[in-house]
């Protein structure tokens, strides 16, 4: 079976038996010329190959002088003898000779996605490894797929990929643009800088190149250039984004006090009144006489609330807010009259009744008024943060969007859609449609 762009490991063993692809040998489809298969000296020219056959029919020597053309490579068409026209290969698993014998079935290694600038884009970035700013997605999905049926799991995996390839192709986009646009003098300035981060984390982590290895391999699971090439990576990143996009987002005093008068309602509220209520049924003499005698004797009135005497909301307390819109003493508050008037006037703090209700003796406790209105002045600073952070973000945006057009970027759909059909391979191996308790870790834990 011939798979485009996966590498896969197996084993034969058994005389004549042919090679295993291994991991990074496989790719695209390429176009060849038949010069590239005669250019040895003493070749023989080529011609038609039965790609069924372990030799070309009509070429007995070229199996043992290529044999990557006996072992797994299809060859699209006729080869003619001359070198004017192109012969089209594509690589695929290896073909066996009769007297090999499997040991153990093909194990999936590796798959290329696709390619950002002629940079590749593999599976174990998303699901095993992680990236500079990626964390690997694996253990994550593997945990879901016993939590969820399989219908359920791909929507949720299709999502999460999602969020990730975007967020590796924008940051490789930027880390590939820094690069490019450093002058001589901040690269020096950036390579001491990171030289300095190396030397600092090294001393944290016990002083030793030794330790600091073992360290990173027990609390990140990196070797230490890896730790080292992330972090400068990372760095390139912070700095492209501040030079190009954040220099460039100012905010004027104008802008707040425009933005607060939009949104004046919601930095001017009105002050929101905190009442605690307990209700005592008219039958129950002795709880109303011993609610009144806890309430004398200053008890916390939140206890009281939520004690079997009371039968309004004792699970929160008897707790009731309030919007107090316009003047306190002629707001309506409550439906009840008697309670309303007491609202009206009892102060912070303080408790009003035994009140007459429906249901029987009520008292009623003010808890706070909270003044939620902010004038321009302590709002400025929440204002200034909100508004810098949306143009920060269409900025961010629009930068990405010119660098992504200039550059050669594989359709990221695909590369979703082709990392989604290999984790639900891997984690779900026998295409089961319920949760799959079998699915096995893979990779540190998403964060």
């Amino acid at each position: 079976m011939c798979v485009p762009g996966l590498a896969w490991l197996g084993a034969c063993a058994g005389d004549g038996a042919a090679p295993r692809a291994s991991a990074g040998e496989l790719g695209p489809p390429r176009a060849l010329r038949p010069a590239d298969f005669a250019s040895r000296p003493g070749a023989q020219p080529l011609g038609p190959l039965d790609v069924n056959a372990v030799k070309p029919a009509t070429s007995p020597d070229v199996a043992t002088d290529l044999p990557a053309l006996a072992s797994g490579v299809e060859v699209m068409g006729d080869v003619p003898a001359d070198t004017s026209s192109d012969v089209i290969a594509r690589p695929g698993l290896p073909m066996a000779s009769g007297a090999a014998r499997p040991i153990g079935a093909p194990v999936f290694i590796d798959a290329k996605l696709g390619d950002i600038n002629g940079n590749p884009i593999f599976a174990s970035i998303f699901l095993d490894s992680g990236s500079t700013t990626v964390e690997p997605i694996g253990r994550f999905l593997s945990e879901e797929a016993r939590r969820r049926p399989l219908p359920q799991w791909r929507v949720f995996a299709r999502e999460e990929i999602s969020k990730r390839v975007a967020l590796f192709v924008r940051d490789e986009i930027l880390r590939a643009e820094a690069l490019a646009t450093l002058n001589q003098d901040q690269k020096v300035g950036f390579l001491a800088f990171i030289d300095r981060l190396q030397r600092d984390a090294q001393r944290r982590m016990g002083g030793s190149r030794a330790v600091a290895e073992r360290t990173l391999s027990q609390t990140e699971g990196v070797t230490f250039d890896e730790w080292k090439r992330r972090e400068r990576d990372k760095n390139l990143i912070q700095f492209q984004v501040q030079e190009k996009v954040s220099k460039r987002v100012q905010v004027s005093g104008r802008d707040i006090a425009q933005r607060y008068d939009q949104l004046y309602d919601t930095f001017n509220r009105p002050p929101l009144a905190t009442f605690r209520q307990i209700v005592v049924p008219a039958s129950n003499a002795e709880a109303i006489a011993a609610v009144q005698a806890k309430i004398d004797a200053k008890e916390s009135f939140e206890a009281i609330a939520k004690s079997e005497a009371n039968t309004h909301r004792r699970a929160t307390g008897g707790l009731e807010a309030r919007e107090i819109a316009g003047d306190r003493s002629n707001a309506e508050l409550f439906a009840n009259a008697k309670l309303n008037e007491a609202a009206r006037t009892v102060e912070v703090g303080q408790v009003a009744g035994p009140i007459d209700v429906s249901a029987g003796k009520a008292w009623l406790f003010l808890e706070s008024i909270q003044d939620r209105s902010q004038d321009l002045y302590n709002a400025q600073l929440v204002l200034e943060d909100r508004i810098r952070e949306e143009r920060f973000n269409r900025a961010l945006e629009r930068y990405f969007t010119r660098l992504a057009n200039r550059m050669n970027i594989s359709d990221t759909s695909d590369v979703v859609e082709q990392l989604a059909q290999i984790a639900e391979r891997r984690y779900f191996p026998q295409g089961a449609t319920g949760a799959n308790p079998a699915s096995a870790p893979a990779g540190p834990p998403a964060k």
